[in-house]
């Protein structure tokens, strides 16, 4: 198989995706090292404070028996320049007296921005970038950590499933909208967000686990035009975040099944919260006059707790607070083939978003919506 430049970056963004729920704050990054047009050496970076992708794939590539002298290094996103949990990457690049360094993207960070680009020019090493027809088609990428590193608010991400007359379900039951082969996307959506959302009423009707289960699937494996890829995937739960202004989850709910949640209440249910929960487990956010949270306070604060990403999952008032709000960045609606007809339906939230991509899984459409 002939492989182009192009295969190659998009090589470096599949690779990423074997660190995907294990590396936040960090950015996901993927690296291929190439040499008289094959690849010799691949690595990404799997887990907060460990080696870089480089450092990976140079390891990768010398365990072969290969040299990294004189080859191209594919990186996803621009090695750092900074000695953070690990050394500068640049500094090791230049050391292996690498030929050219093909970055995806610029970090996005404005501190670091174009600082490893110029290091490496410096030393005489050449820097080139994928087209822009590239960079365009997979903008989506590194736009969670691009908001958070430029703002410190969390990317937000809605999610529901829907019928094809645009019903999320019956009032009270707990019913399955969409077919079993979405469930993995669903995995991969969860592990891709550091936490997980829903409302005090989601955890009474569905008593949802909201973790993953399986080994996830990404949106990006649905592309077509990709290089063979089997990453090695560790599932994650991401953090679950419950807000219950009222106090009224049951305390033996599966979200409480192990420690790994946060119970958002206000002032007159904190104490008891605390008493049952410990207090680690315990975010107190003062309600606004109609008893509910206010969201931007919400996610600056847990921002402020390097929680970069959230996917809101429900129920139907917390999707609609999340609207009302104007703080979604993407939204994403599973739709069934199938209908419902019954006098106590569940409306999908209308919005203003943009229709930005279609695919199928099995039967369900994904419908994915951003520029709200």
């Amino acid at each position: 198989m002939k492989f182009y430049r192009d295969d190659f970056f998009r090589r470096t963004l599949f690779l990423a995706l074997c660190g995907r729920g294990h590396v936040s704050p960090n950015p996901e990054v993927g690296c291929v090292i190439v040499k008289d047009k094959k690849i010799i050496g691949e690595g990404w970076h799997p887990y907060y404070g460990g080696p870089h992708a480089e450092v990976q794939a140079i390891q990768n590539a010398e365990n072969q028996g290969y040299c990294v002298a004189g080859a191209c290094v594919f990186v996803s996103l621009e090695p750092c320049a900074h000695t953070g949990k690990t050394p500068p990457c640049v500094e090791m690049l230049i050391q292996k007296k690498v030929s050219e360094v093909c970055i995806f993207f610029l970090d996005p960070n404005p501190l670091v921005s174009g600082k490893g680009v110029q290091i490496l020019k410096n030393a005489g090493i050449l820097v080139s970038f994928a087209s822009s027809n590239l960079q365009n088609e997979y903008s989506f990428f590194y736009e969670p950590f691009q908001k958070y590193i430029t703002t410190h608010i969390p990317f937000i991400t809605g999610k529901i499933a829907k019928t094809k007359n645009g019903e999320m379900g019956i009032i009270g039951e707990n019913m399955r909208i969409s077919g079993d082969e979405t469930q993995k996307f669903t995995y991969g959506l969860r592990q891709k967000h550091d936490a997980i959302l829903v409302g005090a009423h989601t955890i009474l009707v569905d008593n949802p686990h909201l973790g993953v289960r399986e080994i996830p699937k990404y949106y990006e494996e649905y592309e077509e035009n990709t290089l063979p890829f089997l990453p090695q995937k560790v599932p994650r739960d991401p953090l679950r975040l419950i807000m219950d202004p009222h106090g009224i989850c049951p305390h033996n709910a599966q979200v409480f099944r192990d420690e790994n949640f946060l119970l958002i209440t206000e002032k007159t249910q904190k104490v008891s919260a605390e008493k049952y929960f410990g207090k680690s487990h315990i975010l107190e956010i003062p309600v606004q006059k109609n008893n509910s949270f206010s969201l931007p306070v919400l996610l600056q604060i847990l921002g402020e707790k390097k929680i970069a990403s959230i996917l809101v999952e429900g129920g139907e008032k917390t999707i609609q607070s999340f609207f009302q709000a104007n703080v979604f960045d993407e939204f994403i609606e599973y739709e069934s083939p199938n209908i419902i007809i019954h006098k106590n339906v569940i409306p999908a939230p209308i919005h203003s978003g943009k229709l930005w991509k279609t695919f199928f899984i099995g039967m369900d459409a994904i419908k994915i919506w951003k520029d709200f």
